[in-house]
């Protein structure tokens, strides 16, 4: 059973970081979390997120979230997902023909349990 992350509940300084340790199932809210401090960006190992964005998609979808989740800080919360996606980190399954995953559980998980995850959604998607 994967456990739920709750680091986000707690306070930054209450917590040790560890580099890659979390991964994000949310491009958007995982983003707001490392806007708003819950999250470091230097603990996101990768965001498996539900978008299906081409390259050619990639800055409607900035705009988009721009106006709504990052509202706060725009021009930060681009500059967070854009330092995301040039390292690699963010994947897209739905750019591989895989279904949306759920996120109503939560939308971060420890970096340990991304393959328990995966057989999950797999089975899931039966």
């Amino acid at each position: 059973m994967l456990k739920k992350f709750e680091g986000a509940t707690l306070s930054q300084e209450s917590r040790e970081i560890v580099p890659d340790s979390k991964v994000g199932l949310s491009l958007s809210l995982c983003v707001s979390d490392i806007l708003c401090g819950k999250i470091k960006e230097e603990e996101v190992k990768e965001i498996i997120a539900g978008t299906n964005a081409s390259p050619e998609q990639w800055d409607g979808l900035m705009k988009n979230y721009k106006e709504s989740y990052w509202r706060e800080n725009p021009e930060e919360g681009e500059a967070i997902a854009r330092r995301l996606l040039d390292a690699g980190k963010i994947r897209q399954p739905r750019q591989e023909g895989k279904a949306a995953h759920n996120i109503a559980s939560g939308h971060w998980i420890e970096a340990e349990e991304v393959a328990d995850w995966e057989k999950q959604q797999a089975e899931e998607d039966k």
